[in-house]
C-alpha cells in the first residue's frame, strides 16, 4: 500500500499565501476583539456562552433503553406466567405431498446441475487428451485446443459458487445452555407449548430479526436438531410479552411436520440457486476485464464463448428458481399464517400489531446504527454494543416517518409473487382470531439472561470482524451506543439545527461558509442587538415563501441533478440504456435543450433561496462577532478557541470545495461503472481510465488539508484534518479499492462540512437567547 504524503500548505508558494491570508485574518480579529473588549460593557453577561454548555445542550438523548428489572426473576416465576394451552395448526397430507413435489423438483435441479458440471469436466479432459495424442488433423486439434479449455472454464464458472460462505451465518455468535440456563428453558416451554422439536442451539445476531432452522441444513431433513437464532435488537428492544410472541411465531413453523421440513427445504435451495445467478465474485470481474483487454485478444472467441455459456446457464437456473417459488406461493404464505397464529396464541391479537410497527422501526433504526459506526468510524471509534445501539438510535427517528411507516403498514399490498402475505393482511387475520394471549408479563426481556451485555458485546465484535476485518477492527475504539448516537446526534441536529435557520436544508452542493474573514473587525456592541432583530424579522416574514419556493426549487433541481449525472456518464463512456425516452444518436443534444429549460425555470425560486442565504449569513456574522467581542467572553477562552477551530476548517473547506465536488463527481461515475460491470464489460475501461485522476485528487486534498487542526475530539488527541481523512492508496490494478477510498474521503469532508456547520448555527442560537430572543423555530414534519 502506498502511503499518502504528509505535506504542508508552507512548501507551496500557493500554500504560503493561502495559509499567511488566513493568519492575518484571525490575527486581525483577535486584536480588534481585544480593543473592543476593553473599551466596551458585556451585552452578554452572566448569560455568556459558557464551555460546559457548547456541547451540553446540543445532545439530548430523549430516550433511553427500559431495562431495568423490579427484582431478579427466576424460572418458575416467568413460566408461570403461562397459563393454558395452545391448539396447534397442522398441514393436511394434499398440502404436505403438494410441497414435496415442489422440493424434489429442486432437489433434481441440484443433482442435474451437479451432473453437468462433472460432465462438462470430463468432457474436457477428453478433448484436451484427443487434441494431445490422437493422429487427427492439426485443425481438428486447433479447435478441440480450443474447447478443451472453455469445458474446464466453464465447469470452474459453474462449480465455484458451490464453495461461497454464508456470512450470514458466520457472523452469529454461539450460547451454549450451561451459560445461559434460563433462556434455554424458556424457550423449551414454548417449544413444548406448540408441540414444537426444542431447539439444541441458541445463536445470537445484531440483525433486527429471528429465524430457526434444522442444525445440519438440508442434511437434517429426518432429524429434528433445531438452532434458533436470535436477533439481539429484538431482545433489548421488545419487551418480554412481545419477545415471546415473536419466540412463538418461529417455532410455530416447526410445528407443521413435513411441511415445514419440505418448505424449509425449498426456501434453502432456492436461496443457493438464487446465489448462482446472482453472486459475483473476483473471478467475474477478471472475466469481464479480460473481454476488454486488447492484448488478449487472441483468446476473445474463448473469452466471449465462456461469457455466454455462464450468463445461459445462469438464465436457466434463474427461470427454474421463480418457477420453484410461484408453485410453492400459496403453501408458503398459508404456513406463514399458521405460524402468526402461533403469536397471536402467546401475545394476543392487539399486541400481533404493534410487533409489526416496532420490528419496522427497529429496522429504520439499523440503518441510523450504520450510519452512526460510519460516523464514529471516521473519528476510529465503534459502538462496543451494536444491537444496543440499534435500540438507541430509534430516537432519531423522526415523527413523520413513524406516521409514514404506520400508513406503509395500512396501504400494503400481497403481490402476485410475494412469498410473504402483506403486513396488513396479516393484521386483518390476525385481528381476525381474537386471541387475549397467554403469556401477559410486560417486563425487560434481559430478565432471561444471565450476561445480555456480554453475549452482545461479543456478537458485536463477531460483525465487525466479518465487516471491516480484524486488522481494522484493532485499531478502532470502542465506545458505548450512548456516546456512538451522541456523535451521529451532533451531525443530524446540525443539519436541523440549520433548517431551522434557513427555513430549507442547507446542500453541501450549495454551500455556506462562515469563515475567518467572515468575522467583523470591529463593531459597535450595542447597536448589534438591533441589527440581529431586524434580521430575524426578515427571515422570519419571507420563510413561508421561502420554503414554498424550496419545494419547487427542490423538484427542479433533481431533475436537473439527474440530467447532469446523465452527461457525467455519457463523458464517462458507459452505457447509453440510463434513459428509455432519449434518442440515442441525440442525447446530449436533448440533455443539453432539458437542462436549459430547467434553468430558466429555477432562476426565480433560486434567487429567493439566495436572498434567504445572506439574510443568514449576516445573522450568523454578527452573532459570531459578538462572541469574539464581548468582554463576558474574555474567561471563556476555550470555547473561543474551539469556534476559531471551526472557522479555520470553513476556512480549508472553502478553499479545497472545487476539489470535493469534482471527486464527487468521479465517485458517482464509478459508482455507475461498477453496478453496471456485468452487463457492460466495458465499463472496467471508466474505471480505469479515472484511477489516476483520482489518485491525484485525493493528493492534492490531502497536500491543502495538512497543517490544518481537526476541529472535534479524536481518540488520537489532537490531530490534522489530513490525518482524520487518511486513507491508503490502493495499488494501481486495485480499482475497487481506490473507488472506496474516493467515496470514503468524499464522505468524511460532506460530514465534516455539515458538522461545523451545525455547531456554528447551534452557537448562533445560544447568542440570540443570551440576548433575549426566542430560540430558533421547532422543525415541522411534513409528509414531502
Amino acid at each position: 500500500m502506498k502511503k499518502l504524503p504528509q505535506i504542508h500548505l508552507t512548501d507551496s508558494e500557493e500554500g504560503k499565501n493561502e495559509d499567511l491570508e488566513n493568519f492575518n485574518a484571525r490575527k486581525a480579529v483577535e486584536e480588534s476583539a481585544s480593543l473592543s473588549r476593553k473599551s466596551e460593557p458585556s451585552i452578554l453577561g452572566e448569560s455568556r456562552i459558557k464551555e460546559q454548555d457548547d456541547d451540553a445542550d446540543f445532545i439530548r438523548i430523549t430516550e433511553e433503553i427500559n431495562d431495568e428489572l423490579d427484582h431478579d426473576y427466576d424460572l418458575d416465576e416467568l413460566i408461570a406466567d403461562f397459563k393454558g394451552d395452545v391448539k396447534t395448526p397442522r398441514s393436511s397430507l394434499i398440502y404436505d405431498l403438494t410441497l414435496a413435489v415442489v422440493a424434489f423438483l429442486l432437489v433434481a435441479v441440484v443433482i442435474g446441475y451437479g451432473f453437468i458440471i462433472i460432465g462438462v469436466s470430463l468432457l474436457g479432459i477428453i478433448i484436451s487428451g484427443l487434441a494431445v495424442f490422437s493422429s487427427i488433423a492439426l485443425i481438428l486439434k486447433l479447435i478441440l485446443a480450443v474447447v478443451a479449455p472453455l469445458s474446464l472454464l466453464f465447469s470452474f464458472f459453474m462449480a465455484k459458487s458451490l464453495f461461497y460462505k454464508d456470512d450470514e451465518e458466520a457472523e452469529n455468535f454461539y450460547i451454549s445452555e450451561e451459560h445461559e440456563p434460563k433462556l434455554y428453558a424458556f424457550i423449551s416451554e414454548i417449544s413444548k407449548k406448540l408441540n414444537a422439536p426444542i431447539p439444541t442451539e441458541i445463536h445470537f445476531s445484531t440483525d433486527a430479526n429471528a429465524y430457526a432452522g434444522f442444525k445440519d441444513g438440508i442434511f437434517s431433513f429426518h432429524k429434528t436438531k433445531m438452532i434458533l437464532c436470535i436477533g439481539l435488537p429484538l431482545v433489548y428492544g421488545l419487551n418480554l410479552k412481545q419477545f415471546t410472541a415473536i419466540m412463538a411465531h418461529e417455532m410455530g413453523h416447526f410445528s407443521q411436520g413435513f411441511g415445514m421440513r419440505f418448505s424449509y427445504m425449498i426456501r434453502r435451495i432456492t436461496h443457493y440457486l438464487m446465489r448462482i445467478v446472482y453472486a459475483r465474485d473476483f473471478f467475474d470481474a477478471k472475466l469481464a476485464a479480460a473481454a476488454e483487454t486488447k492484448a488478449l485478444f487472441l483468446f476473445w472467441p474463448i473469452i466471449y464463448a465462456l461469457i455466454f455459456y455462464v450468463w445461459l446457464s445462469r438464465k436457466i437456473l434463474e427461470g427454474v428458481c421463480y418457477l420453484c417459488v410461484i408453485l410453492s406461493l400459496y403453501f408458503t404464505r398459508q404456513m406463514e399464517y399458521d405460524a402468526d397464529k402461533a403469536e397471536v396464541l402467546f401475545g394476543g391479537s392487539e399486541l400481533f400489531e404493534k410487533n409489526c410497527y416496532d420490528l419496522k422501526i427497529l429496522n429504520l433504526a439499523s440503518s441510523f446504527a450504520v450510519s452512526s459506526c460510519r460516523n464514529s468510524s471516521s473519528d476510529m471509534k465503534l459502538g462496543r454494543n451494536f444491537p444496543r445501539l440499534i435500540v438507541v438510535n430509534r430516537i432519531l427517528i423522526k415523527h413523520k416517518h413513524k406516521e409514514m411507516i404506520r400508513q406503509e403498514i395500512k396501504e400494503s399490498e400481497t403481490g402476485r409473487f410475494d412469498t410473504h402475505p402483506s403486513d396488513k393482511d396479516r393484521i386483518q387475520h390476525a385481528l381476525s382470531l381474537k386471541e387475549q394471549g397467554l403469556f401477559t408479563l410486560e417486563i425487560p426481556t434481559k430478565a432471561l439472561f444471565n450476561n445480555l451485555d456480554k453475549i452482545a458485546q461479543e456478537a458485536t465484535l463477531n460483525f465487525y470482524k466479518a465487516v471491516i476485518g480484524e486488522e481494522e477492527l484493532s485499531k478502532m475504539k470502542l465506545i458505548t451506543a450512548e456516546e456512538s448516537v451522541r456523535d451521529l446526534e451532533l451531525l443530524v441536529q446540525g443539519l436541523d439545527k440549520t433548517r431551522q435557520l434557513y427555513s430549507f436544508d442547507a446542500e453541501y452542493e450549495s454551500p455556506v461558509f462562515i469563515c475567518s474573514n467572515d468575522i467583523i473587525k470591529s463593531l459597535q456592541l450595542d447597536s448589534q442587538k438591533e441589527k440581529l432583530a431586524k434580521l430575524r424579522k426578515q427571515i422570519e416574514a419571507a420563510s413561508e415563501k421561502v420554503r414554498a419556493d424550496y419545494i419547487k426549487h427542490e423538484n427542479i433541481e433533481s431533475e436537473m441533478k439527474w440530467l447532469e449525472f446523465l452527461t457525467e456518464i455519457i463523458q464517462g463512456g458507459v452505457l447509453f440504456d440510463l434513459w428509455a425516452h432519449y434518442d440515442r444518436n441525440e442525447t446530449e443534444i436533448q440533455i443539453n435543450r432539458d437542462h436549459s429549460n430547467l434553468t430558466e425555470m429555477i432562476k426565480p425560486f433560486a434567487a429567493t433561496l439566495d436572498a434567504q442565504r445572506k439574510l443568514c449569513k449576516e445573522r450568523i456574522i454578527i452573532a459570531l462577532s459578538i462572541i469574539f467581542h464581548d468582554p463576558g467572553m474574555a474567561s471563556e477562552k476555550r470555547v473561543l478557541q474551539k469556534m476559531k477551530t471551526i472557522l479555520t476548517t470553513m476556512d480549508v473547506l472553502s478553499s479545497i470545495h472545487y476539489e470535493i465536488m469534482g471527486l464527487g463527481k468521479e465517485v458517482r461515475i464509478m459508482s455507475e461503472a461498477i453496478e453496471r460491470l456485468e452487463e457492460t464489460p466495458a465499463a472496467i475501461t471508466v474505471l480505469k481510465d479515472r484511477f489516476d485522476k483520482v489518485e491525484k485528487r485525493i493528493k492534492r486534498i490531502h497536500q491543502k488539508l495538512s497543517g490544518f487542526p481537526y476541529p472535534f475530539e479524536h481518540p488520537k488527541g489532537e490531530i490534522t484534518i489530513a490525518q482524520y481523512i487518511e486513507n491508503d492508496l490502493p495499488e494501481s490494478d486495485n480499482l475497487f479499492e481506490m473507488y472506496y477510498c474516493a467515496e470514503n474521503l468524499y464522505q468524511k469532508m460532506r460530514g465534516l462540512y455539515y458538522r461545523c456547520l451545525g455547531q456554528i448555527v447551534s452557537t448562533t442560537e445560544k447568542v440570540e437567547i443570551a440576548l433575549g430572543f426566542d430560540p430558533l423555530p421547532e422543525l415541522v414534519d411534513e409528509q414531502n
